[in-house]
């Protein structure tokens, strides 16, 4: 279900169209997967999981609002929640929670970060701005393990590269460029997550072309490249009845197993998007579980 959730609701809209119909991400919709290969490599890319995937903490929101249907009741701060999840014991707080960010935008992908990722990160509530700066922390990262810089990567994915600040104009905003300018020697210099979280989204996509391109490649890998991949025809996996159930599943289903809401059928979508407006969990596809029983 994790897997079908991801692939299918999730990463195409990391990625956008174009990049998902060009590396097969979606599940799918009938019948088994036959795209194994056993000459993919299937583990994780060191610069999507120390930089491209990673842009999700530019997403990141100071505050998170917990709701009563549609209505705002309450905005948690994140730094008063770090290492403490005592409020999820509160009366109805699943369902406010779940309410509240399903209907919260994110922040959009930039080089702008919350302020409390950017200062107090894991901060102590009994020492103000003790925490720590997450930002910093990706850049040291990538640099610790050795990641080429930003215009390599555009380089290997045969994107424009950028011989000089003024370049970059045409792939980021000037007042970003500009500050990039004030940071760095030269464009070869750029740091591939801050690279990564300055370039403009791709149409349909959270994330500029190359951390796109590097999250495509890595979860094509993680398809092609899973001998157990779950849509495989295997005695070890899923008949095709029991398939067919998985495709039903979406995150929005799983909520409704934990909250009495009302809520979108895609919830990586806003509610307030044309056709993707609440609606009860029982209008939504269950899956039949007593396709998985074994007689005893």
């Amino acid at each position: 279900m994790h897997q079908h959730i991801n692939y299918k609701e999730y990463i195409p809209k990391v990625i956008g169209p174009d990049l998902t119909d060009e590396f097969d991400i979606l599940p799918r919709t009938r019948g088994f997967y036959n795209g194994y290969d056993s000459n993919v490599d299937a583990t994780l890319l060191n610069e999507f999981s120390t930089a491209a995937y990673r842009f999700g903490h530019s997403l990141v929101q100071d505050q998170y609002e917990l709701r009563r249907g549609r209505a705002v009741s309450e905005k948690l701060d994140l730094v008063n929640t770090f290492s403490d999840p005592s409020a999820i014991v509160r009366p109805n707080f699943l369902d406010r929670i779940f309410s509240g960010m399903s209907g919260q935008s994110s922040q959009m992908c930039d080089n702008q970060f919350s302020e409390t990722l950017r200062d107090r990160l894991f901060e102590a509530k009994d020492k103000p701005f003790s925490g720590f700066d997450l930002p910093a922390f990706n850049i040291q990262r990538g640099r610790d393990h050795g990641l080429p810089p930003y215009v390599a990567y555009r380089r290997l994915f045969n994107l424009r590269v950028p011989r000089s600040f003024d370049d970059l104009k045409t792939i980021m905003d000037p007042a970003t460029v500009e500050g990039l300018k004030k940071t760095y020697v030269s464009v070869d210099d750029i740091d591939l997550y801050v690279g990564i979280v300055s370039e403009r989204a791709l149409p349909g996509a959270a994330v500029g072309p190359t951390a796109a391109r590097i999250i495509a490649d890595q979860f094509s890998r993680l398809k092609k490249g899973d001998r157990y991949w779950y849509e495989r025809r295997s005695a070890l996996l899923f008949t095709i009845e029991q398939l067919n159930e998985i495709r039903k599943v979406s995150l929005a289903k799983v909520i409704c197993t934990h909250a009495n809401i009302d809520i979108q059928r895609d919830v990586f979508l806003n509610p307030t998007v044309a056709g993707n407006g609440p609606r009860k969990c029982s209008s939504l596809p269950e899956m039949d579980l007593t396709l998985w029983k074994q007689e005893s």
